[in-house]
């Protein structure tokens, strides 16, 4: 039984702002979601923009209002492009604080031109989270949120579509990103702490979005497109520019955006496949399968600039369940990262010391970074790729226990490596799990506001109601 809607009287104010809402070319849905409302309840309000707006205007009626709230088409525009930045970061899994809707919605008033002295401070954002009806409680719930037989729905049509289209599985791709603190060291080795007095706690968290592309056989794996902070890009682009099996952009945040997405699809994605197919002579159909928390558009199927190229995106609530590349071939690709990373750092004379290692940690530039992310793409384990289609494929997965043992070899692995290091005490497989996974909380898929904004604002292009359009 579907649990009722808690009525909760709105205020003038409130029903004002939902006017301001519907003016700015909002849909009644979201504004419904918004404000926890039922359909009927936003078009009543609608239907009653005259006397709501004389009430509002009324001095009783302004008085009444109990909250801070900006009233122009530019502040309203802030808002709403700062709630869907909240949402697709709340889809992505990214765990979003107080301090970050404040920094986001400081950069729109920028981007946005605003003039007004309106400040983001700590009272602003708890009454955007009040009128939002965001808590932490909603963000950990969506956390778990699956749906398996909507997989199971997706797996059926995606099945259907290669056989009707005659789709060859060495022409089908997924792809997906991914954030890497790509300094950081286990935290239970007396090395990390030692490192941790000499540098930064921000340098410590340095980071890194990769981007990796392969087919469902493995015989295809694309260059790596590594994404760095735009302070990064000047001492860097010579060097990347002539390693084939790279591609670097930057940008402020060092994440995957539309622009650079759009970049890596046409000068890699594009150019690669058509390179391969014309060694054997002919162009084939092709699909990429992307998960669509970053785009604005739904899941299914699209079409590309290249007619035999399609586009075929997952749902947010299917992905986790069904996607390659979330079936331990990203998991695979850190754990090889961290191994090099720790042969990297390790001293080459026989009488190692603690102070050898945090030099050569401290030492380590943005090339090594992207050198070892490199390798360690090119060396995640076939069978890895091959098994992370399973699910998809509805495969017999009889082939999980080659994962298992392919995770167990680099668990002890990376911990003879850690032992081969001085002052490693304290340090054991617990300890090198949690240093894999290290990257789940931190960072994940933090999404911007540049594209949110530009997708609102291309919604809306046509949309600016009249008070007058809206009562006709």
């Amino acid at each position: 039984m579907a649990t009722k809607r808690k009525r909760t009287p709105l205020t003038i104010a409130e029903k004002y702002d939902i006017l301001q809402l519907i003016i700015n070319g909002e849909t009644r849905k979201s504004i419904a979601k918004i404000y926890n409302l039922s359909l009927i309840t936003v078009s009543k309000i609608k239907s009653d923009l005259e006397e709501v707006r004389v009430n509002f205007e009324g001095t009783s009626a302004a008085a009444s209002s109990s909250r801070t709230y900006l009233k122009t088409s530019q502040d309203i525009q802030l808002e709403n492009t700062l709630y869907r930045w909240y949402l697709r970061n709340r889809d992505k899994n990214v765990r979003v604080t107080g301090k970050m809707i404040s920094q986001q919605a400081m950069e729109l008033k920028e981007k946005l031109q605003i003039k007004s002295g309106f400040i983001a401070s700590a009272r602003w954002v708890e009454n955007f989270k009040n009128r939002y009806h965001l808590c932490e409680k909603d963000i950990d719930e969506h956390f778990r949120i699956t749906n398996q037989a909507e997989a199971d729905i997706a797996k059926s049509n995606f099945e259907k579509l290669l056989l009707s289209e005659g789709y060859s599985l060495d022409n089908v791709y997924n792809a997906d990103n991914t954030g890497i603190l790509w300094k950081a060291l286990p935290e239970k080795t007396s090395i990390f702490h030692r490192e941790r007095m000499i540098t930064s706690k921000k340098k410590m968290k340095e980071k890194v979005t990769t981007f990796l592309c392969t087919n469902v056989t493995g015989s295809h794996m694309l260059p790596i497109l590594i994404i760095g902070e735009i302070n990064h890009s000047r001492r860097n682009r010579n060097y990347y520019s002539d390693d084939l099996s790279v591609m670097y952009r930057a940008n402020t945040k060092g994440v995957l955006d539309s622009k650079i997405f759009n970049e890596w699809f046409d000068e890699c994605f594009l150019k690669s496949i058509r390179e391969r197919q014309m060694k054997t002579g002919r162009r084939e159909k092709t699909l990429l399968l992307l998960d669509n928390a970053g785009s604005s558009h739904e899941s299914g199927l699209i079409n590309t600039t290249d007619e035999l190229v399609k586009i075929m995106y997952f749902a947010l609530d299917v992905t986790p369940l069904i996607q390659p590349m979330d079936h331990e071939v990203i998991a695979c690709f850190k754990r090889i990262y961290r191994k090099n990373l720790l042969k990297t750092i390790m001293p080459i004379s026989d009488y190692r010391t603690a102070d050898e290692v945090v030099i050569n940690h401290d030492k380590l530039e943005f090339r090594d970074c992207c050198r070892i992310m490199r390798d360690a793409w090119l060396n995640v384990n076939k069978v890895i790729l091959e098994n992370a289609w399973n699910k998809l494929l509805r495969r017999e997965d009889n082939k999980s226990m080659e994962n298992i043992e392919i995770i167990e070899r680099d668990i002890d692995e990376t911990l003879q490596l850690l032992q081969r290091l001085p002052e490693y005490e304290g340090c054991d497989r617990v300890s090198v799990i949690c240093w894999f996974e290290s990257d789940k909380r931190d960072i994940d898929k933090q999404v911007g506001t540049t594209d949110i904004l530009a997708d609102f604002l291309q919604e809306n292009i046509g949309n600016e109601l009249s008070f007058e359009e809206i009562i006709e």
